[in-house]
């Protein structure tokens, strides 16, 4: 069985980005990935010929292919949301 992406929070379905590539795009076309997380787009932009340009704020040493951005700062929560907290 062929695993696409790493486990990670949020992971969204390999055969959704299949779908969305297979229709969406050609073999040699590039895709942007800004939330990139575990992988799993690039992934399969590999396995459909498609180039890749994907960035996360979360560094893995698992994902070399995954741009890390940083110096992005968090955002600070509002009083509401630190009163459900």
């Amino acid at each position: 069985m062929i695993r696409f992406g790493d486990d990670w929070p949020g992971c969204i379905p390999a055969q959704l980005i299949a779908h969305t590539l297979f229709y969406f795009t050609k073999p040699g076309d590039l895709v942007l990935d800004s939330m990139a997380g575990g992988g799993v787009v690039p992934d399969v932009c590999l396995a459909f010929e498609r180039k890749y340009r994907a960035f996360d704020i979360a560094p893995s040493d698992s994902r070399p292919g995954i741009e890390y951005i940083t110096g992005i700062r968090k955002k600070e929560h509002s009083p509401l949301q630190k009163s459900l907290t």
